[in-house]
Order: structure tokens, then sequence, then C-alpha cells
């Protein structure tokens, strides 16, 4: 079976949001960020994996609700490899391509996923880039400018991040007993020596990180951003 996969990655607590809540359970325009998450992969796979912190599964299941497809929801580890390792472990072995999306990122678009999905069945591996469009400098710890960066080929990362099935195994399990934390599934791939394509990213596809990045996205959907995947089935 040549069946996609979906991990849906939640487990962070978010303390750089504040409140109570976690921010991936917070409404947007009347609706859960982690609901909203799921939107973009409506038909697109078979079985999507939603991984969350431990004690917090009963709380995500109300907020996500009914789902088209197989749902299920599993509690994350610490560090993000073990997250993805997690969710990995509880996909269905006829899913021999895995998406790895940030519940945090309400807003990518379905053709975001498309492209992803394309390369990396392509390629083996893709992820959605941006590019930098500001001046980078390096700075040391007091402050001083070092130098500035050249940002020709540099460029903001993004997910959903696609995969080959076997390709994002081997990096987990050679990244497993290293102390090393990665921040995203693509850092895996390249520390193992494999090769990842790019595909362009999504400017608007912005992640959910403070009060005023909700703020940001609320104000974006209300202006008609996102029309079409704001009033279809999850």
């Amino acid at each position: 079976m040549d069946a996609t996969a979906l991990i849906l990655a939640a487990g962070g607590r978010g303390l750089r949001f504040g409140g109570a809540c976690l921010k991936t359970l917070v409404a947007l325009e009347g609706e859960p960020v982690v609901r909203r998450a799921l939107r973009a992969f409506a038909g697109r796979v078979a079985h999507t994996v939603l991984v969350v912190p431990a004690g917090c599964e009963a709380a995500f299941a109300a907020a996500v609700g009914d789902v088209s497809g197989a749902l299920e929801i599993v509690a994350g580890g610490a560090r993000r490899q073990d997250s993805v390792a997690a969710g990995l472990r509880a996909l269905p072995t006829g899913a021999a391509w895995v998406l790895v999306h940030d519940a945090a990122r309400p807003l990518v678009a379905p053709e975001t996923v498309a492209a992803v999905l394309a390369a990396a069945r392509a390629h083996g591996a893709a992820i959605p880039v941006v590019p930098v469009d500001s001046t980078l400098k390096a700075v040391a710890p007091d402050g001083r400018v070092r130098h500035t960066v050249a940002r020709e080929e540099l460029c903001l990362v993004q997910t959903p991040q696609g995969f080959r099935r076997d390709l994002l195994e081997a990096a987990l399990a050679r990244a497993g007993g290293a102390d090393r934390t990665f921040t995203d599934e693509s850092a895996l791939l390249e520390d193992a020596g494999f090769a990842v394509m790019t595909v362009p990213g999504d400017p608007f596809n912005r992640k959910i990180t403070t009060s005023a990045d909700l703020a940001w996205a609320a104000s974006w959907l209300r202006a008609g951003g996102l029309r079409a995947a704001a009033t279809g089935a999850v």
C-alpha cells in the first residue's frame, strides 16, 4: 500500500504564548487552532496521529472532535524528535509516505501540502521554504555586531515536511541515542546524509508562537484569508 499519513505535532507546551491553556487548544475565530491545522490535509492522508503532551489526550480529543479519516492521539516525548518518533510508531505499516506538520500552523494552504507531497514522492524528502527578506547580522553576546550574514542562500523553513517513511525512520533511529536536539525533521535527515528538496512555501503559513501571532491570524482570517479552507470540512 502506498498511503500517506500525517503526524500532527502538538507536543510543545507553548511557554512563549502565555496563559494557562495550551496554545493549540486556544480558539482561533471560534475554532481550536489544532482543528484548523487539520483542514488542509482533509482527503490527502489516510491516517493522522496527533502527538500531544502526556495527560492532555482527552482535551485534544474534545478540541478536534469528529474528523474525516482515521485519527489517533498519542503522548509525545521530551524533545521534538522523541514526539515525532512516537507518532511514527503509531502509524499503520501501510503508510509509505509521512507528512509532519506543526499543529501551531493553522493557516497552511492545501496547495502547500500538495507541493510538499509531490516533491517528497519525487525526491524522498521535501520541505516548504520562504526567502529571507531582511538584512541578517551575526551579533556577539554583548550586543556588538560581528558581521553581516549573506542571505542569498538562506531561507525560513515551514511545515508540513514530507518524507519517505523508511528515510525518516532511519534518521530518527540514528538520532535516538544522541544528546543533540533537532528543531525539525529535515535536520534529522540532513544529519543522516539524506538529501532534502525544497518547494516554495507560503508567507501566510505562520506559526502561532505568541498571543500577537494569534491576533494577527484572526485578523487575517476576518479579512478573507484562506477563505476556501475556512469553510471546508475537516
